[in-house]
């Protein structure tokens, strides 16, 4: 089985990149916009609950266990704030507030990567600034469908 969890920031596409590559799958995966290292991202942004760290680090291993690939989806800071304007955004819309998510996840998957480093196959990182189907395609190259035989 397939389970997928897409991280980053607003605007970077999680939910259209799930909903594309769900689809591409026949919708036969579990795939979630959100997970564990998103509560650290947002709990060392907003400097609330450090406590939490290990017991999100002890769900992440869990996950990863049953199976779990997490997804960091990027996209420059210049088009983040694009599509902000666009979706007429008001939590995050400046590229420097883009830019410090931006440097939280990649710190706190990079945690992880050391943490886990025997999964590290399940941590991907891909860009999605450009065409969502190109982003699919990348993703299926490393998001492998399990043999059933």
């Amino acid at each position: 089985m397939i389970f997928a969890m897409f991280l980053g920031p607003d605007c970077v596409g999680k939910n259209s990149v799930m909903h594309e590559l769900s689809k591409s799958y026949n919708y036969k995966y579990y795939m979630s916009p959100r997970s564990p290292i998103c509560n650290i991202v947002y709990d060392r942004l907003y400097k609330r609950n450090p406590e939490f760290d290990q017991i999100n680090f002890n769900i992440i291993g869990r996950l990863l266990r049953m199976g779990a690939y997490f997804v960091l989806i990027q996209v420059k800071p210049s088009i983040l704030v694009a599509r902000a304007k666009a979706r007429n955004e008001k939590h995050i819309n400046k590229e420097e507030d883009f830019k410090k998510h931006i440097k939280v996840y990649n710190k706190v998957f990079e945690e992880c990567q050391d943490i886990f480093v025997h999964y590290i196959d399940r941590f991907i990182k891909v860009d999605n600034s450009g065409d969502i189907n190109t982003t699919i395609k990348k993703l299926k190259k490393k998001i492998v469908e399990p043999n059933v035989d």
